[in-house]
């Protein structure tokens, strides 16, 4: 158990400094901190997402207590893999759903 939170903390402070992505056949995975979703930051990264079709995003929201709070998943399917307009609204909205809910 100790061990798992220092990775998460080492996670969550790579997550504050930059973007970690990691390539799961066509699964990117980004980790980012929970507040970093309303940052100025987010749009930016997101355009150099360069998610495809059919590619599957998923977001690890770390909390400040450093645990992994909730996966976000987003499924790119109709074309619009470079402006991702659609895609982002999506996993905000939805995010915002799973927020209300657990804190709820």
């Amino acid at each position: 158990m100790l061990h798992h939170t220092t990775r998460t903390t080492k996670k969550y402070h790579q997550a504050r400094r930059h973007f970690v992505f990691r390539k799961k056949k066509n699964t990117k995975e980004l980790v980012l901190p929970d507040h970093f979703l309303t940052s100025y930051n987010w749009e930016h990264t997101w355009k150099n997402c360069s998610l495809h079709l059919n590619d599957t995003l998923r977001i690890l929201v770390m909390t400040r207590r450093n645990h992994i709070r909730e996966r976000v998943l987003a499924t790119e399917s109709q074309g619009k893999s470079h402006s991702g307009v659609g895609t982002r609204h999506n996993i905000l909205q939805e995010y915002s759903i799973q927020k209300s809910r657990l804190d709820a």
